[in-house]
Order: C-alpha cells, then sequence, then structure tokens
C-alpha cells in the first residue's frame, strides 16, 4: 500500500520529457502559424520550465494578437516579477 502513494510522485518527474517535445513541436508550428494560441501555449511551458524571459516573449506576441485575455496580461505580469521587472509586471496586474 505504501508504494501507491510514492508512484504518484513518480508522475511529476516523466512529465518534463513531453514538455520539452512539446516545446520543439511549438516552435516548429508557430515557424508556419504564429497564431496567439500557439504562442500562449509555448509561453506556459516555458514559463513551467521557468525560463521567464522566453515565456514573456511569447506572452508579447500572443497579446499583441489578442489584447482581450486578462489571463496572458496576469501570466506576462508573473514572468516579468520572476525577472525582477515590477515596474513592467504592474500595469499587466
Amino acid at each position: 500500500m505504501e508504494g501507491n502513494s510514492d508512484a504518484g510522485l513518480l508522475k511529476t518527474s516523466f512529465q518534463v520529457f513531453p514538455r520539452r517535445k512539446r516545446i520543439r513541436e511549438l516552435e516548429a508550428a508557430i515557424l508556419d502559424n504564429p497564431s496567439a494560441g500557439n504562442y500562449e501555449e509555448l509561453g506556459d511551458l516555458y514559463a513551467r520550465r521557468r525560463k521567464y524571459a522566453r515565456a514573456r516573449e511569447c506572452f508579447n506576441r500572443s497579446i499583441s494578437a489578442r489584447t482581450d485575455s486578462p489571463i496572458l496580461f496576469t501570466r506576462r505580469g508573473i514572468s516579468a516579477m520572476y525577472l525582477g521587472d515590477f515596474a513592467a509586471a504592474l500595469p499587466d496586474f
């Protein structure tokens, strides 16, 4: 029974590889289809990998195409905070 509770911990460690694969797929897809949705998903994946500068770039591109999504501004603000750019994060919140 105790082994079952530890099996759940392994799930998060194996999610890194599919995330890297998905990043590569999205980077290739953006060359053909630079849609706001692709940039948003790529920004989320970069943020999960703690690559906040790249995440903020993706959110900037997504926002430039779709300015009506408050979650994009929040995610860009969070990325800016992690980069220590509090002045840029404040208007996003």
